[in-house]
């Protein structure tokens, strides 16, 4: 798209020309560029008596010019048939070509960007916004567990603590229990069943094997007086046990959260 040149690119009208006329016919228009859609070139019409318009050729068909009249400082006139037409270096050819070759603010749109030609070169650090990212899911986190390098994926929270785990001491998981013995899983689901035993008593089960029996269990959730203990740890299993502010058990409302290495 834009300016077209040619070298002696010469012709005449064939017929005579209006100053009101957009259409021009002249003797040979295989002299002039061929132009699809976008393209133009400057045609000048000079004549013996210093009479000279430039025009702007938006478009030619064998030897008819459509044109807009009157351009780069000039007035439209009449001309008589065999008036000279030439293509020649103009003020307005040169900005316009050296337009099209440098890049304006906002002049390239998406359509001129050839698919999967922005390098990662041509980006500049920390240009891309988070708008710019592709919609994640609520609760998701990007990263990726597949095996190898690739694309980023979106993570559920299962699979960030899966991958967590693999690689240090962190929680492995969590729960909340009523005092009927009702268990909650509140975000990932590493528990496998909560069993009431007794009056305050609860036997907890991990559906994930821990790398040993030294893996920590906070108990929180219940009353500023009372306490509980966690005992007979397993590396699947342990015991907890509520107790009011006197020592005795007593069945409660509390919440668990199981930290180690599996």
């Amino acid at each position: 798209m834009g300016v077209k040149l040619s070298n002696n690119a010469d012709s005449t009208l064939a017929t005579a020309a209006t100053a009101s006329d957009v259409g021009l016919t002249v003797v040979d228009g295989s002299q002039f560029p061929t132009l699809t859609s976008g393209e133009y070139f400057y045609a000048t019409l000079y004549t013996t008596a210093g009479t000279t318009e430039i025009v702007k050729v938006t478009a030619r068909s064998g030897n008819a010019l459509t044109v807009t009249r009157a351009q780069d400082g000039t007035s439209a006139s009449g001309f008589a048939a065999g008036t000279a037409v030439s293509l020649r270096v103009n003020a307005a050819s040169v900005q316009d070509a050296v337009s099209d070759a440098v890049l304006l603010d906002d002049s390239v749109t998406t359509a001129k960007i050839l698919d999967a030609n922005v390098t990662t070169a041509k980006l500049a650090n920390g240009s891309v916004t988070n708008a710019k990212l592709a919609d994640i899911a609520t609760n998701r986190i990007r990263g990726r567990v597949t095996a190898g390098s690739g694309d980023v994926e979106d993570l559920t929270t299962t699979q960030v603590v899966t991958a967590l785990q693999s690689t240090g001491y962190i929680p492995v998981a969590r729960g909340t229990v009523a005092n009927n013995g009702t268990l909650t899983v509140p975000d990932f689901n590493n528990l496998s069943d909560v069993v009431r035993t007794g009056v305050g008593v609860a036997d907890v089960t991990l559906n994930v094997t821990m790398s040993s029996a030294n893996y920590s269990v906070f108990v929180s959730g219940f009353a500023v007086d009372a306490f509980a203990q966690v005992s007979s740890k397993t590396t699947t299993t342990f015991t907890i046990t509520t107790n009011n502010s006197s020592g005795s058990p007593t069945d409660m409302d509390f919440a668990f959260l199981v930290v180690g290495t599996v």
